[in-house]
């Protein structure tokens, strides 16, 4: 038997292939593990008829509808495979907060149905606005905050 001390391993898949974890990685993994949750318990929530269905089922505090989860869990998926690089976490961040921007809005514009994806839901306008308000502060922290930290590069 040995008696040498254990060295636990890095908790991040990026830091055991020695690449540094970045704020806008993290961000971009923190974000759409939170995404993806929120799909998951909004279909098991609203379930699959849901887009059909007139009456509205609340999520927490907003509306859950099936387009809506299905797009929260493919922006969720697709932030926590970006967190493997800094440029993709970036280019991520980026698109989300468009798109949460851009949702928001049509939400806000189209007055759709409370069962709509784009209901005029002031809940979900703050969710989506909140969530826009997150990707943007993670590309400000890391762009203006910390010093950058270049991935190695790849072999």
């Amino acid at each position: 038997m040995s008696t040498e001390p254990l060295t636990p391993l890095p908790s991040h898949p990026a830091q055991r292939s020695g690449q540094p974890l970045t704020f806008e990685r993290g961000c971009a993994q923190l974000v759409g593990c939170t995404l993806s949750f929120l799909a998951i318990v909004g279909v098991l929530r609203a379930g699959l008829h849901s887009a059909t269905d007139p009456v509205a089922r609340n999520l927490f505090f907003f509306p859950a509808h099936l387009f809506t989860s299905v797009t929260l869990l493919i922006a969720g998926l697709v932030g926590i495979a970006a967190a493997t690089s800094r440029v993709a976490a970036h280019m991520y961040l980026v698109a989300l907060a468009t798109l949460c921007v851009t949702w928001a809005a049509a939400a806000f514009v189209l007055d759709g149905r409370p069962n709509d994806m784009f209901a005029r839901s002031a809940s979900l306008i703050t969710v989506l606005l909140v969530t826009a308000a997150a990707a943007v502060a993670g590309i400000i922290w890391q762009r203006h905050i910390i010093p950058q930290v270049e991935d190695p590069p790849l072999v």
